[in-house]
């Protein structure tokens, strides 16, 4: 699909399983419509400066690249497939924008300090992902972020992220390495309930804003990490609940155990309301 068609709606009123997809435009705009989506093992590669809106729900097997231009979503959540891995380029002509749909992927990597970002509106992302891989575009918007599964993703870059959502870590490792500011903007929540054990590690000093309360969703023995890594930060308050079992532990132990290098740090709580944090420190 490129800038030569002769008509840059394409409407798909039957199932489609074609091989690789790839949008290259530049000059127009492309509008992928319809009751069907694009199934099979197809991988899907944005290409140009222009946008691409994808407003059919799709359920190709490969994974999703944007190196040029705009990928929109549109018209309901998970327009793209849940399973999909999506990579941005470092690009200041490359984004992908939720749009306010949310949407679930399996992994995110790529973007820089250039470019490649994400804009959510009022979306949520969910990233449900079992490989290690790193984030370094801006992501922002109302909306927020969600990280699952039982690997690690690393928010890099040299730009705060500017969403202001909730941020939710369930499972796997999340780490806050943002140069200059938040990695998170709004409130932070750590597990979700269940015997998965998440870790949120800073690598950079400050990676919240100082009116985010984190909250702690597990129970006793399923345990909630929060580790400094040797960084200060700020928050407006520790919340398990009142009554908790108390899956909560904050600690300054490096990434190989206690003392190991990481320096001293200082977590700053200035909460002006009553909560409650049964865990350890």
């Amino acid at each position: 699909f490129d800038d030569t068609a002769a008509r840059f709606t394409v409407t798909q009123a039957m199932p489609t399983v074609p091989g690789n997809v790839t949008i290259s435009n530049s000059v127009y705009n492309y509008t992928f419509t319809g009751t069907n989506g694009m199934s099979g093992p197809a991988s899907l590669t944005k290409w140009g400066t222009a946008t691409c809106v994808v407003q059919t729900a799709n359920a190709y097997l490969g994974n999703t690249a944007i190196n040029g231009g705009m990928l929109r979503l549109s018209g309901g959540d998970n327009r793209l497939p849940a399973t999909t891995g999506i990579t941005l380029s470092n690009s200041v002509v490359c984004a992908l924008d939720l749009n306010g749909c949310n949407q679930a992927v399996n992994s995110l990597s790529g973007g820089g300090n250039t470019g490649g970002n994400i804009l959510l509106g009022s979306g949520t992302l969910v990233v449900t992902q079992s490989v290690t891989t790193s984030y370094g575009g801006i992501i922002s918007g109302s909306g927020g972020m969600i990280k699952s599964g039982s690997g690690s993703l690393s928010l890099t870059g040299a730009t705060a992220n500017a969403f202001t959502g909730l941020s939710a870590l369930n499972q796997g490792d999340l780490y806050l390495n943002k140069q200059t500011g938040p990695a998170l903007g709004g409130d932070v929540r750590l597990g979700s309930g269940t015997a998965d054990q998440p870790n949120l590690r800073m690598q950079q000093p400050n990676q919240f804003t100082p009116t985010a309360v984190m909250s702690f969703g597990n129970a006793w023995n399923n345990w909630c990490r929060f580790d400094l890594l040797g960084k200060d930060q700020s928050l407006a308050g520790l919340d398990t609940g009142y009554g908790s079992s108390g899956g909560a532990i904050i600690q300054n132990e490096g990434l190989s155990g206690y003392g190991n290098g990481c320096g001293q740090a200082t977590l700053t709580v200035s909460n002006n309301v009553e909560r409650y944090y049964y865990g350890y420190l």
